[in-house]
């Protein structure tokens, strides 16, 4: 009989293992979206399919190291958990379906750009609440650098979650400009980082937290 302990890392693994298919699966939707033009002198002229796979194909890198340190960092194999992972791979299904859309109706009206913004919602709000819960169960094994630098990426994922919220909001009430909000992702993600340098307070405070280490 194999105790809790390996059983629980077992599905762990089978998990992320499940998690690395759904994203090379998507990953070979997104390379099929691409159209061989008609002419070879089309093939750098209309380049716009190739522009969205560049962009399309980023993002699914970053979603993979976002899940790689997820299961790295905080996933623990229990139902609040497994849910957002299933969350989280439905979006990434979701994002070479979420281009073709793109593609045939260029973002004219804002349903388009709704649904790309649905998709970066699922992956960061899933992650961002895997986050909190295993911050909550593990930061006492972390010392202060790490616990200052994993929660950072919690917070930041929460605060891409609301952009992504306004963004949906400005995409429905004033469609010509539903990418205005795209604009502050990389601002708010790298000024954050570099400023912050808060932890929750029970993090901090309660009994057993490590000495924290003085600002400089």
């Amino acid at each position: 009989m194999h105790g809790d302990g390996e059983r629980e890392a077992h599905f762990t693994r089978r998990l992320e293992s499940f998690a690395d298919l759904v994203f090379g699966f998507s990953l070979s939707l997104l390379a099929g979206r691409l159209v061989v033009p008609a002419h070879a002198s089309d093939v750098f002229t209309n380049y716009s399919g190739l522009v969205g796979f560049v962009i399309t194909f980023a993002a699914l890198v970053g979603f993979w190291f976002i899940n790689h340190r997820m299961f790295r960092d905080y996933f623990a194999p229990e139902p609040p958990d497994t849910l957002m992972v299933f969350v989280e791979l439905a979006g990434v299904a979701l994002l070479p379906y979420a281009l073709a859309v793109a593609a045939k109706f260029k973002f004219y009206e804002p349903q388009p750009l709704i649904l790309y913004d649905l998709v970066f919602l699922a992956v960061l709000g899933s992650n961002a609440v895997i986050g909190r819960r295993g911050f909550g169960r593990r930061w006492r094994s972390w010392n202060e650098a790490e616990r200052r630098k994993n929660w950072r990426r919690v917070v930041v994922q929460s605060l891409l979650c609301g952009l992504f919220l306004i963004a949906i909001a400005t995409a429905i009430a004033f469609p010509h400009y539903g990418w205005l909000p795209y604009w502050f992702i990389f601002p708010l993600s790298w000024g954050f980082r570099r400023l912050y340098r808060g932890l929750p307070a029970f993090a901090r405070d309660a009994p057993g937290a490590l000495p924290q280490v003085p600002e400089t």
